[in-house]
């Protein structure tokens, strides 16, 4: 797409994988909980200054 490729960063909080990337112009947190056996909850936020987050989506997913 013309741009480096973003590598994000972090580690799990017990179930819950906390993962950032902070590149010019633009900072994205992603969270995804697995801490139930047949679910994973995820999001998604955004920031241009890394401050002021504004959450682009919630998500929750679940096994049949």
């Amino acid at each position: 797409m013309g741009v480096p490729p973003e590598v994000f960063k972090g580690r799990f909080e017990g179930d819950v994988l906390k993962l950032a990337h902070g590149g010019p112009g633009m900072h994205v947190r992603l969270t995804y909980d697995l801490h139930e056996a047949a679910c994973l909850t995820t999001s998604m936020e955004m920031s241009q200054d890394g401050k002021t987050w504004n959450r682009l989506f919630d998500a929750r997913l679940r096994r049949r």
